[in-house]
């Protein structure tokens, strides 16, 4: 009898795989595990899924952790919580996995589309993450510093360091600079960052003439400011093109934003930062991205696989996809960019909370693309890693110069046989070179190479550009906090999460980590911990993530975790009118070149002892 009886249910159960792989057929699936067939599998196992309509949620080891969007913080959350016994399902939309972190190789060049550097290597989470999995970073052809100088070991060198920290070479009126003008620059790009702290103060201190509840653009409490303005007035029409040169590049490379968008009350946010100087991966960070993904297999990694709505509910989730596949799971996680979520291009069913919409308004997402000039050969000095171009002395207007900085990819000891690119950026308040063609890139590019290296420098033979600001799956490159936002909606994506079964994760869910790979990581273990800990999981056997593993996987505690009561947009502030946050002990801004201010003051007053 018990023969006959195991024999019909294992008719039955294959005649009802059979007629969910019909029915995947149909929808025009490429996998068999949609969401009637993860049911019907689950029974052939032993275990069932639990349905959208169970009144409890499953554990994570009966039914996935759907986890949406295949950079950092996704693959992060999707290896890490099968590492700890969790089923898993990674959709993401791209033909690829890593996100904004895209090496593309192209004729003979290796480009990396999105993340470049790794800023620091001491107490950096991601160096012993890349030995983990084989890569030796103390071999340069692994991990390259491309600056290095260090800064703290001679005064005189600090002053040809640039906004990023690299040492270079530096122009205006079309002639190299001398090492006076180019410190002189530099201790203008100091009093600037003096005086824009000062502006600071004028509008958070009560009895203050410009005192005021609210926040505006850097751009406005510079022209509004009597502490800048008073000290303008007294700079030369060079050293105001100095001012405006270093502070237009610190927002184009470390915010990807605009001065006329960029909040002045968030102007130096608590981000972290790691020694060691800035740092390429010669062979490209998708190799590394590449390996790290190995982990999951082609039933829990679908690819081309766009999500376009979400179902969730405290008993579970249902995703939907473009492609008319349909997954249930126990929770979803969604680490998409900022960017998509904006422009609503997954519906969640019931909409996301109120502290969330307000977060997805309020921050934004940062132009920062990526324009290559491509050479039949160099004409450059292959030593020196960036060039600098200041605005013209005599131009009234004080107009930048097309290029203001570029880079030499001969430098990055990139294994490719024709790496004679020269690049630059194209931030917020230069995207109209987006729209040029190639000519006119060419020719304006040209006007500014040929004053500096001569009139018979050839033309490029190849212009390559990214497109960041318009890629359905980013629109933009990375967040950061605009004109009224608060530091607090970075938090907003981690409130009352152990309730829900929608999570979040991303560089734009970490006050400390924004418009960072390593922000991303930790939002992503952030969301393994939280999900492992959870009463059905932690009943279930997952293996527990403890604080010091998350402190060593992260690089520090991830300063994002919610302190009391959130509410959106209100800023909370002490008696004397300065914005306080309980609990988050201060840490140095992530600034390269606000760092290199704080260390040119400090060798100063060493000197001075």
């Amino acid at each position: 009898k018990e023969m006959v009886t195991s024999s019909s249910a294992v008719v039955v159960a294959l005649f009802l795989v059979c007629c969910a792989s019909l029915l995947c057929a149909v929808s025009g699936s490429d996998h068999a595990d949609t969401n009637i067939n993860f049911y019907f599998a689950d029974m052939l196992r032993g275990t069932k899924t639990s349905s959208p309509n169970s009144d409890r949620r499953a554990s994570c080891k009966e039914s996935p952790v759907i986890v949406v969007g295949a950079g950092w913080s996704g693959l992060t959350a999707a290896i890490e919580l099968k590492r700890r016994g969790c089923q898993v399902l990674l959709l993401e939309g791209q033909d690829y996995v890593g996100g904004r972190s895209h090496t593309v190789r192209t004729d003979g060049s290796i480009l990396e589309y999105g993340s470049n550097w790794v800023h620091g290597v001491t107490g950096h989470p991601f160096i012993p993450f890349m030995e983990s999995l084989g890569f030796d970073t103390t071999d340069p052809d692994v991990l390259f510093r491309v600056d290095a100088v260090n800064i703290t070991s001679n005064a005189a060198v600090i002053g040809y360091v640039n906004s990023l920290g690299y040492p270079g070479v530096w122009y205006a009126n079309d002639t190299r600079m001398s090492n006076e003008s180019i410190d002189r620059s530099f201790e203008v790009s100091e009093e600037w960052y003096d005086r824009i702290d000062g502006a600071i103060t004028e509008r958070k201190t009560k009895g203050s003439p410009l005192y005021q509840d609210k926040d505006v653009s850097v751009l406005q409490g510079e022209l509004t400011s009597p502490t800048v303005t008073a000290w303008k007035n007294n700079l030369t029409l060079e050293e105001v093109g100095y001012s405006n040169w270093h502070r237009n590049n610190v927002y184009h490379e470390d915010y990807a934003a605009s001065v006329q968008q960029m909040s002045l009350f968030n102007y130096f946010p608590p981000q972290r930062i790691y020694e060691g100087g800035n740092n390429v991966i010669p062979f490209g960070y998708s190799v590394i991205v590449n390996k790290y993904a190995e982990y999951l297999t082609s039933s829990e990694l679908y690819l081309n696989t766009k999500v376009t709505k979400i179902e969730h509910s405290s008993t579970g989730v249902t995703v939907y996809t473009a492609n008319g596949t349909i997954h249930t799971g126990s929770i979803a996680v969604v680490t998409v960019p900022l960017g998509v979520l904006k422009n609503n291009i997954i519906e969640f069913s019931p909409p996301v909370s109120a502290p969330i919409s307000a977060a997805i308004t309020a921050l934004d997402m940062g132009l920062l693309d990526k324009i290559w000039l491509k050479f039949s050969q160099p004409f450059w000095d292959p030593n020196s890693y960036t060039y600098f171009v200041m605005p013209d002395a005599d131009d009234p207007n004080q107009t930048e110069s097309f290029i203001t900085t570029f880079f030499n990819a001969l430098f990055e000891r990139r294994p490719a046989p024709n790496q004679n690119v020269l690049g630059f950026f194209v931030g917020a308040d230069s995207i109209y070179k987006l729209y040029l063609s190639d000519a006119e890139i060419i020719n304006k590019s040209m006007s500014v190479l040929r004053p500096i290296f001569g009139d018979n420098i050839p033309e490029p033979i190849a212009v390559i550009r990214t497109n960041w600001t318009h890629n359905p799956w980013t629109y933009g490159t990375y967040s950061y906090p605009r004109t009224y936002s608060e530091l607090s909606h970075f938090d907003a994506f981690i409130v009352n999460r152990s309730e829900s079964s929608l999570r979040f994760a991303g560089e734009h869910t970490s006050r400390t980590g924004f418009g960072f790979q390593y922000g991303a990581r930790a939002t992503g273990l952030r969301e393994v911990k939280s999900i492992a800990a959870l009463a059905e999981n932690a009943a279930a056997g997952v293996v527990q993530m403890t604080e010091e593993e998350y402190q060593t996987l992260a690089g520090e505690p991830d300063k994002t975790e919610q302190v009391g009561e959130f509410e959106p947009g209100v800023t909370k502030r002490n008696a004397e009118g300065e914005e306080e946050v309980v609990g988050y002990p201060p840490i140095r801004p992530y600034y390269d070149a606000y760092n290199v201010y704080l260390m040119r003051k400090w060798l100063k007053a060493q000197q001075k002892k």
